[in-house]
């Protein structure tokens, strides 16, 4: 589904890492808070390693020149997507688990 979403390409390397958080149970904070760094870390990082070239407004390979950017902010964007659906299964199971208790 995010693979549709963003692209398939990008889709070929989200399956498998999905995958492989899932495997491991790697849960919803640290999910977080490796969304968080990439996105408070690495997303300002690569803005401010490139040289900032307008051209008059003209310059159509600067989003090629970000494009390193784009992929973090996608990979944030795939961390938070699974711990939301983490959460969200906790949450299930322990509304479920109440429930026959009763």
């Amino acid at each position: 589904m995010l693979g549709f979403i963003f692209s398939i390409r990008s889709g070929v390397v989200i399956a498998p890492v999905v995958a492989v958080i899932c495997w491991r149970g790697i849960g919803a904070r640290t999910l977080t808070l490796a969304a968080a760094g990439l996105l408070v870390l690495v997303v300002p990082a690569i803005y401010l390693s490139e040289p900032f070239r307008n051209l008059g407004g003209f310059d159509s390979n600067y989003a090629i020149d970000l494009i390193w950017a784009h992929w973090a902010a996608v990979a944030a964007v795939v961390l938070l997507a699974v711990a939301l659906v983490r959460t969200l299964a906790a949450a299930r199971a322990a509304v479920r688990g109440g429930a026959a208790r009763h």
